[in-house]
């Protein structure tokens, strides 16, 4: 595929480009099976001599490329319809008709939602068409296996909805396009060099910025959905001080890292264009603190406890879902959902129940957990339910002739009273009053298993399952289980699960070995102690080879987080390394999430000035590793970290000592 201006220059230009190809590699161009596609303003005279130029007689745009559309018109729900189609032959398998509710689950999750990705991480898909591929699922779900439909008893904007609030983590796809395409826009922003940022920008950005760009009218349908994908990312980004030169105090987030915040206007017409490495000390990247005060001075702490690059590392933009700071579709998911759902269209009960304790760290079925789920939301085609979604039937109970609710069939019934009175728990359960399924259930999966049932798990959920079947089985089939058998079908069952579960055990795992420093190679163990209330850290590092141990330690003020604390630590370790004429040295600290940043070469939000600077000062040494160690490991720099801290605290509350 190539990009070139309509003019005969242009197109004598990739013929001899063409040419070379031909000859270089021995294959040939075939003219016939090549097009060529035109903007529309191009006159009806340039078209011909293009087409005479290049020998291409054939205009394209109009066919598909990757199975996607290479021309837009109006009508853009009918190019991409063809998802709709694909997802549907998907559903109808023949291996589909035997899956369970679980099955069913994964499948949608795992299978049918992927299908519109590709289109998606391109495109925007139009809002019609994303509830008609909504539709689709939602079908899907609901229906038997024979294609027959029936009755949705849950709303599909509670079933997009995360596990830990009620719903089944569904994906609601039009936040999930957006995703998506946020996540095309943070490959730009990071990465303008590579050739789809040089294209795009080459088109659209002449004379203004990405992040600045309009939206315009006569904009290509891609276009526009990558200028939807930056809205999305900039809705929750916030810039990390490197040396803040693109940095604009008014116009830029760059306060905290945890939410955007910049601070409040207007502002004053003199400081109007200052940007934050205004606020540093000339030649330096330490804070002025006049400065501050006279332009900021409700800011002071804030900006105090931002660590910037002291080695004039540019600004960068951190994405405030992730920890890392870098983009993910997923955390872009949950926030493009957000800004769509209404968080009170969660009920208070929805939101205080601990649904991930009552249904999905239960130690039972995946099939069983989702009868759970749909019993705890009242989506249980008893005789009650179905009168009051108008449903012809009798809604007395099969067995005492009372009204059948949820709470009647699984609890008030006498049969179901003698189900659970009999079941084999401590401590056993009793009835005092009307019992209410979700007030109750977190106390009956709480209760333990007496022996000799053999049920390492809950059995609450399979007496819940047992006594559905039997419901079910007088209703359907008439045909009459007793209380006892019911009991022994449920713990059967329990019992047959735990054991299909039973793994055996793994061969022992061998410890892993340390590593031990190189010859020549200085030994540098790093610790930090930090003091929340006042933000003040103690550092300290101990240096051990060439037969000597040289120990260091220093305070540091405006500290915001442990980790922080720790980031700082190394880094002085790593500088005076340098300063001392070190080329071989070998890092260790007891921070784990601090080294796993510097081996995988990520940043943390928050710490992006400080890690930057570590990997500017490792690139100087000839060579320099990271290590975890156990702080067993690591007292002595953790003494001396403890030991400068308690210094500076007495010094700060005892001025006069100074």
């Amino acid at each position: 595929m190539f990009f070139l201006r309509a003019s005969k220059d242009s197109a004598e230009a990739l013929t001899k480009v063409l040419k070379l190809y031909e000859e270089a590699s021995g294959q040939s161009i075939n003219a016939n099976k090549s097009s060529i596609t035109f903007s529309r303003k191009t006159p009806a005279a340039l078209k011909t001599v293009v087409h005479d130029t290049l020998s291409i007689q054939k205009e394209g745009g109009v066919g598909k490329y990757l199975g996607l559309p290479e021309h837009f018109g109006r009508k853009k729900c009918d190019l991409f319809s063809s998802i709709i189609d694909r997802i549907k032959q998907k559903a109808k398998g023949w291996s589909n008709r035997f899956l369970s509710t679980a099955g069913k689950m994964t499948m949608l999750k795992s299978v049918l939602s992927l299908v519109p990705s590709h289109a998606m991480s391109c495109f925007q898909l139009p809002v019609s068409l994303c509830k008609r591929i909504q539709s689709t699922l939602t079908r899907f779900w609901w229906d038997d296996s024979m294609g027959r439909k029936k009755m949705s008893w849950i709303a599909w904007n509670k079933l997009i909805r995360p596990k830990d609030q009620g719903g089944l983590d569904f994906r609601d796809i039009q936040s999930f396009n957006e995703a998506y395409l946020a996540k095309l826009a943070w490959r730009i922003i990071n990465n303008p060099d590579k050739l789809i940022g040089r294209i795009l920008l080459g088109k659209y950005c002449h004379n203004e910025p990405f992040l600045a760009v309009d939206v315009k009218v006569e904009i290509s349908h891609g276009w526009r959905g990558v200028l939807i994908g930056r809205d999305i990312v900039m809705s929750n980004a916030s810039w990390e001080v490197g040396n803040g030169e693109s940095i604009n105090i008014w116009t830029k987030p760059w306060l905290s890292c945890e939410v955007q915040e910049s601070p409040m206007g207007p502002a004053p017409l003199q400081y109007l264009n200052l940007t934050v490495s205004d606020f540093f000390l000339p030649n330096s990247r330490e804070w002025n603190v006049d400065m501050i005060r006279l332009v900021l001075p409700m800011e002071e702490q804030k900006i105090l406890a931002i660590k910037p690059s002291v080695t004039g590392a540019p600004d960068k933009l951190s994405w405030l879902g992730a920890k890392s700071g870098s983009y993910t579709t997923k955390s872009g998911y949950a926030t493009a959902l957000s800004t769509r759902t209404d968080p009170m269209d969660t009920s208070i009960a929805d939101q205080s129940f601990d649904w991930k304790k009552a249904v999905w760290t239960l130690k039972t079925s995946p099939k069983t957990k989702l009868f759970v789920w749909k019993a705890l939301h009242g989506a249980i085609p008893a005789g009650e339910a179905l009168r009051a979604r108008q449903i012809n039937v009798d809604g007395k109970c099969k067995r005492c002739n009372l009204p059948e609710t949820i709470d009647h069939l699984f609890f008030h019934c006498p049969f179901a009273k003698q189900v659970w009175t009999s079941a084999p728990v401590f401590p056993s359960i009793e009835y005092n009053g009307s019992i209410v399924l979700r007030n109750q259930w977190i106390n009956l999966i709480s209760r333990k298993n007496l022996p000799p049932t053999g049920v390492e798990g809950q059995l609450a959920p399979w007496i819940l399952w047992g006594i559905w079947t039997a419901r079910n089985n007088l209703v359907f089939n008439d045909k009459l289980t007793s209380a006892t058998e019911t009991l022994s079908k449920a713990i059967s069952l329990a019992r047959e699960w735990g054991t299909c579960q039973t793994i055996s055990s793994p061969l022992p795992a061998v410890p892993p070995t340390q590593a031990h420093a190189s010859p020549n190679c200085i030994v540098v163990k790093s610790d930090a102690a930090w003091n929340e209330t006042l933000n003040v850290a103690g550092l300290g590092w101990v240096m051990e080879g060439q037969n000597r141990t040289s120990s260091f330690s220093l305070p540091a003020h405006h500290v915001r987080t442990p980790l922080a604390a720790e980031a700082l630590a190394l880094r002085e370790a790593i500088w005076k390394c340098r300063e001392l004429g070190f080329t071989r040295i070998r890092c260790e600290s007891d921070s784990a999430v601090l080294v796993k940043a510097l081996k995988e070469d990520t940043f943390l939000t928050g710490l992006y000035g400080i890690l930057i600077d570590i990997q500017a000062l490792a690139s100087s040494f000839e060579c320099i590793s990271f290590n975890w160690i156990s702080r067993k490991k690591n007292v002595e720099a953790d003494v001396l970290a403890k030991q400068i801290l308690s210094v500076e605290l007495a010094l700060m509350a005892s001025p006069t000592l100074v």
